[in-house]
């Protein structure tokens, strides 16, 4: 079978064809190896809408200069699509804040119009994210915190990442699978605990307009930007504020604190004690900020379940297609 899967995100959309032998529709996870044939890594804010983002598909070339879809008309066709995008997904339609200007509203019926392709599942990004975690490639990554467990243990396992937005899903295990748990966490409102905190809020409200900060707006690229912009009184990009990372920085320090303190309310909010997995392109491009003190601090700082806490391992994926890949054993397990 012949599969494609999208990641949509509010920076970039990536896409990869894979295809799936019969044989492995009933595969563990676990044994899973997924190997891309073609891939192709588009900027979202080139594109009005989704609509016109599938439209451009069939001409689409790689970095190599293949097209990326085939235009042999004897080629097999596309069986089936799994597209993982930044945004609430509810009865085949999703609203994605994040996307370009206004966000876009998206309906499986139109895209399935624009790409011609006749059996798609639209799922949120994180959901994705998820089950790339049980993969081979991801199943292990990076302890960065804690201790690793020596049984399979019952508790869920919490995804969570920040990128253009704040991202989480939940895994729990059900007999030799797992069921998965779908969030909007990122849009409850952030937490500020000290007079410094406040003051930043405040800025930060001033700054974007809100009367409400959520985790979207402070554990996000966007969090990053306006931090550098309240301490040095300077505008730049994320992308831009990174590169300026010293063992000094204000920025690196506060982020590091925010992004524990909305880990620990994730993992607490769940009771997520088997694991946490940090996914997102801020956490994988910048392990710095994770392996802070302050992230640690902030993520155990819980007088009541502080050894609960202590005793969940913090995991760093440090795979850049973590999205393709949740998607790809999404289409898998529908099939």
């Amino acid at each position: 079978m012949k599969i494609l899967v999208a990641d949509l995100g509010g920076t970039n959309c990536r896409f990869a064809t894979v295809d799936f032998d019969k044989n492995i529709i009933n595969c563990d996870y676990k044994n899973l190896n997924i190997n891309f044939n073609k891939k192709l890594y588009l900027q979202t804010k080139d594109y009005k809408d989704c609509y016109a983002l599938l439209s451009s598909l069939a001409k689409q070339k790689t970095e190599d200069g293949e097209f990326f879809l085939s235009q042999n008309k004897n080629d097999k066709p596309i069986d089936l699509a799994v597209f993982a995008i930044a945004g609430l997904v509810h009865n085949e339609k999703v609203f994605a804040p994040n996307m370009a200007n206004n966000g876009w509203n998206i309906d499986t019926t139109e895209c399935i119009n624009s790409s011609g392709i006749k059996n798609l599942i639209l799922i949120n990004d994180f959901v994705a994210q998820a089950f790339a975690c049980l993969t081979p490639k991801i199943s292990k990554p990076k302890l960065i915190w804690g201790e690793e467990k020596n049984q399979q243990s019952k508790d869920p396992i919490a995804v969570i990442g920040a990128g253009t937005g704040l991202g989480m899903c939940l895994l729990v295990p059900n007999k030799n699978t797992f069921n998965y748990l779908p969030s909007e966490g990122g849009h409850a409102s952030f937490s500020f605990e000290n007079e410094e905190e406040i003051r930043f809020a405040e800025f930060m409200k001033k700054e974007t307009q809100k009367r409400i900060l959520i985790g979207d707006d402070i554990v996000s690229g966007l969090g990053l930007s306006l931090l550098h912009q309240y301490f040095y009184n300077e505008k730049l990009s994320a992308s831009e504020v990174v590169k300026s990372f010293d063992k000094d920085n204000k920025v690196l320090e506060t982020f590091a604190r925010f992004y524990g303190r909305a880990c620990r309310n994730y993992v607490l909010s769940t009771n997520a004690w088997s694991a946490l997995y940090l996914t997102g392109g801020v956490g994988v491009k910048n392990p710095c900020i994770i392996t802070q003190q302050a992230f640690i601090d902030s993520f155990y700082d819980c007088k009541a379940h502080a050894k609960m806490l202590k005793q969940t391992p913090v995991y760093l994926c440090t795979e850049y297609d973590t999205g393709l890949l949740g998607a790809a054993v999404y289409a898998l397990s529908s099939l």
